[in-house]
């Protein structure tokens, strides 16, 4: 009876049952493989590992060398266009290379005309200003100017008269002495012809060179005056202008 209740279960050979497994997980794992083995798989792994970063260490020589090619490539073309402009600018300089010679001759020109004409006078319009300022009642015979050697430079006042000097009767120098001929009606005439001209700028020292006559019978007066024209007279035509 006790047979038949707990029945032999038979086992096929070379089956491992699940106590058998559970029983074996409790012994430790034994690595039979030999240790050259194991050194040659640690090795392999290094090779690998080894040729990855060959290989990144390539790629990324590589691109810095495009990229650095890239940079000189720009760099000489920024090199070659400055030699370029530098070249332009080099002929620019050859060709104006005169141009500071030219002002310079034409500086020393101005200057040269500007001292010979220091005392250019117009006396066209000095005369126009005798004209108008010759008063009713009196005429002129004659008018005469004489200018100094040293025209626009008169000397000192008090200076010596001499041939080339422009001097008044008073003393005064000036760049011309102007002498004036002529007769007045009466000596009211004559006096208002001296107040005159003393009242034009360019004259002074207005002043009866000899002591004017009168005709007993016509009444007429005979006169020579003179003065110097000073230096309001000059045009400054050849002045140095502004900004040169």
């Amino acid at each position: 009876m006790s047979e038949m209740l707990n029945p032999t279960v038979n086992e096929a050979p070379g089956l491992v049952t699940a106590t058998a497994l559970a029983s074996s997980a409790a012994f430790p794992r034994v690595d039979l493989l030999p240790p050259a083995i194991k050194e040659e798989q640690k090795v392999r792994t290094a090779r690998l590992v080894l040729a990855g970063s060959v290989a990144a260490a390539i790629v990324l020589t590589g691109g810095l060398y495009v990229l650095a090619n890239s940079e000189v490539s720009s760099a000489q073309t920024s090199l070659d266009e400055a030699t370029a402009k530098s070249a332009q600018l080099s002929s620019e300089v050859v060709k104006y290379a005169e141009v500071p010679k030219v002002y310079a001759q034409v500086d020393a020109a101005q200057a040269t005309l500007q001292a010979a004409m220091a005392g250019d006078v117009r006396w066209s319009q000095v005369l126009n200003q005798l004209g108008v300022s010759v008063p009713t009642g009196v005429s002129l015979t004659g008018v005469t100017i004489t200018e100094a050697s040293s025209a626009g430079q008169p000397g000192p006042a008090g200076a010596a008269a001499g041939k080339d000097q422009a001097v008044s009767d008073l003393g005064t120098p000036g760049i011309a002495t102007i002498k004036w001929n002529g007769t007045a009606t009466s000596y009211e005439a004559f006096a208002s012809f001296m107040a005159s001209m003393s009242r034009v700028k360019v004259f002074t020292d207005v002043f009866d060179h000899t002591v004017a006559k009168q005709n007993p019978t016509s009444g007429v007066v005979t006169f020579e005056t003179v003065a110097v024209i000073n230096d309001k007279a000059l045009s400054h035509r050849y002045d140095a202008k502004a900004g040169r």
